[in-house]
């Protein structure tokens, strides 16, 4: 295989909630996410990813200060009901950044769904019942990542980029891979995996048993604004029962502030289709 390998043993949900103990902020990320990924002198820009399908995705760019290397362009791919906001989590440590610093063309997807990318060219997202929400990754693999990569590589001039998976997204790459394995060897020159999927067996009752709760009601899996904004004064009104909470679920470490819990909120989870997850 003509692709470098390279994979980490960190686990998703740890390393993603661990890491956001630097800093927190009072807004709701979802809504000002702009302001947030530019908050360190960065310029993002956004563009509109047409799949197959008709799904719109909404693809971030961080715009380089620098002429490009055809051989350092970057494509970060998100977790499980993740957005591209997972990658701005370190605040000026963050890895889209870090990647910039060292010469990268820094470019990330955000899924079919999701806050960022919930448009269609003829399907109503406003229906939760509706057939827009009628996805799986499956679709994930079969369109908006080929679209996505297609189209930085014909902005870019490069004739392969590489690819970073966090948790789900690195599932996404193996599928994808095992789907399409021209398209791969064709398109990706370097696979980095960032936490790694878990293993849920050890996930406690309520918590597993979650998403077939949701089972029986509409299509589409989506947290309401109102749930987010009590969770996360909630989570600042009882720090330490919120940290002691995480800390007992295995989902942070005793580094972990309750800060820090609320940022996560404050963009996780984001909306998706209820087959996403069976």
């Amino acid at each position: 295989m003509a692709m470098n390998l390279y994979i980490t043993g960190l686990i998703g949900t740890k390393i993603i909630t661990s890491a956001l103990y630097y800093f927190s902020r009072d807004n709701l990320t979802l809504y000002n996410y702009k302001e947030f990924v530019e908050r360190y002198g960065h310029k993002l820009e956004e563009y509109d990813v047409f799949s197959e399908d008709g799904y719109i995705i909404n693809l971030w760019h961080l715009y380089p200060n620098f002429k490009v290397n055809p051989e350092k362009v970057i494509f970060l791919q998100p977790g499980f009901l993740s957005t591209g906001i997972c990658y701005f989590g370190l605040k000026e440590k963050s890895m889209a950044y870090f990647l910039q610093e060292k010469g990268y063309d820094v470019w990330i997807g955000n899924n079919r769904g999701s806050k960022f990318s919930a448009n269609h060219v003829s399907k109503n997202p406003k229906d939760v019942n509706g057939d827009f929400w009628e996805f799986s990754m499956d679709n994930f693999i079969q369109y908006d990542i080929p679209s996505e990569i297609n189209f930085i590589k014909n902005k870019t001039k490069a004739t392969k980029v590489n690819y970073v998976g966090s948790s789900e997204g690195n599932a996404l790459f193996l599928m994808l891979y095992m789907d399409n394995p021209q398209f791969v060897e064709s398109s990706i020159n370097k696979f980095i995996s960032i936490g790694t999927i878990p293993n849920l067996s050890n996930v406690p009752y309520t918590i597993s048993r979650l998403f077939k709760f949701t089972e029986p009601f509409n299509k589409a899996l989506k947290f309401s604004d109102k749930a987010r904004t009590a969770i996360i004064k909630s989570v600042k009104n009882n720090p330490e029962t919120s940290e002691k909470l995480f800390q007992e679920l295995g989902t942070i470490t005793n580094r972990t502030k309750a800060d820090s819990i609320a940022l996560f909120f404050s963009y996780y989870p984001t909306d998706s289709s209820i087959y996403h997850i069976y």
